[in-house]
C-alpha cells in the first residue's frame, strides 16, 4: 500500500510506503524492488518530493533492498506508539 500524504506549507508531499512484501516462493527474483520503484514513479507522478518507508532493524532482507536504492541520507530511528481500540 502506499499513499500520498498532503505537505504541511512549508513542506513537500511525501509518499508513504507501507507493507512492501512478496510471497516467498517468489522471493530473491527483484519482484520488490520493481514494486517499490514503481511506487517511486507513481509518487513522481503525484508530484511528491520524496518517499518513505520502514522495516524493522533486524528485517535484512528490507533494509539491503531499501538500501539498494538511491537513499536521501542515512535511515533514519523513529519512535513508534501502538494504541488498543
Amino acid at each position: 500500500m502506499c499513499c500520498r500524504h498532503p505537505p504541511p506549507l512549508d513542506k513537500v508531499s511525501e509518499l508513504y510506503i507501507d507493507e512492501v512484501g512478496v510471497s516467498p516462493a517468489y522471493q530473491r527474483h527483484g519482484i520488490a524492488r520493481k514494486m517499490l520503484d514503481a511506487m517511486f514513479a507513481l509518487g513522481r507522478e503525484q508530484g511528491c518530493g520524496e518517499a518513505w518507508v520502514g522495516t524493522e532493524p533486524d528485517n535484512v532482507p528490507a533494509r539491503a533492498l531499501y538500501e539498494s536504492r538511491e537513499v536521501h541520507g542515512p535511515a533514519e530511528s523513529f519512535v513508534m506508539y501502538v494504541y488498543e481500540l
